[in-house]
């Protein structure tokens, strides 16, 4: 790719860029992106000429399992073909639908092991997580969750992941909308925390970035260590939501999007008074965070 005189990102190997042509390349998939459609043909001629190719169009677009849906002023992407084939891969086609993917206070730490499920628990889990890292954000705390109990598989477990499946019965054809928003702020970040939710008492770090207005980057995960209090795990949640936004505004920037300032909302006050008061005498393990 350097070569034909295409650079590639320093943030992300997979992309490569010139005169606002964007290639993501992932083993032998390639996507072409820009908006001058000659320029585009001109890649792919060049492209076809040293590799043995075969173009797709822009309609009804597909990248690695992700549908893409173009309009006139926004995109959309979605797994519907995806989603559809772990219904049909578990039997749940048929299922009735879930207005949720999971109850509310579920707890799987005291469910009796059967390791015959292991495999299909796994399977499920596995084939979920690549659906919510791609399009499906509002699966992303449940399946996290049950992620967790993948080495002490249960019926409760496996029944568990039938309601997401059922929830995703009745959610196939939702989407992710990417509109044209150019005054909107370039990035902006919401960071949450759950104090000390779970047995071994630590807490749940959630936070989701949008580059102009667009959700491009979401996570739940278990924190690492225990939080002993509530401005802490928040703090926690915050420190690692600021680590992410350093590497989208590198991304931005190598894409010639400017971004010198990035808004992380967080709503908890005393770690918010923290973060502006790094050396105050209160957070006794000395954390200290910087945001840019």
């Amino acid at each position: 790719m350097k070569i034909k005189g295409f650079q590639r990102a320093e943030s992300d190997y997979c992309l490569y860029f010139k005169d606002g042509i964007y290639i993501l390349l992932y083993v032998d998939d390639l996507l072409v992106l820009g908006e001058d459609n000659s320029r585009i043909n001109n890649v792919k001629e060049i492209l076809s000429t040293e590799f043995k190719m075969k173009d797709l169009g822009s309609k009804n677009l597909k990248y690695l399992g992700i549908n893409i849906i173009q309009d006139s002023d926004c995109f959309y992407i979605n797994h519907k073909e995806y989603l559809k084939s772990i219904l049909t891969k578990f039997g749940m086609s048929d299922a009735n639908a879930s207005e949720s993917p999971m109850e509310v206070n579920v707890n799987l730490d005291d469910c009796t092991v059967d390791y015959s499920l292991e495999h299909k628990c796994r399977a499920c889990i596995g084939s979920l997580m690549y659906a919510v890292v791609g399009s499906r954000p509002d699966l992303c705390a449940a399946v996290s969750y049950l992620a967790r109990y993948q080495s002490r598989p249960s019926e409760r477990l496996w029944q568990c992941l039938k309601r997401i499946l059922r929830y995703i019965k009745g959610t196939i054809n939702y989407n992710l909308k990417y509109n044209k928003n150019c005054n909107s702020e370039p990035l902006v970040g919401y960071a949450d925390a759950s104090f000390a939710v779970d047995k071994d008492r630590k807490s749940i770090t959630g936070y989701v970035f949008k580059v102009f207005n667009n959700s491009v980057i979401w996570r739940c995960k278990k924190q690492s260590t225990v939080a002993l209090s509530t401005t802490e795990a928040e703090l926690y949640s915050l420190n690692e939501a600021a680590l992410e936004a350093c590497w989208i505004r590198k991304l931005l920037n190598e894409l010639d999007v400017s971004c010198n300032t990035t808004t992380i909302y967080e709503d908890n006050k005393s770690t918010i008074f923290s973060v502006c008061n790094p050396d105050q005498k209160r957070m006794k393990r000395g954390h200290k965070i910087q945001l840019y």
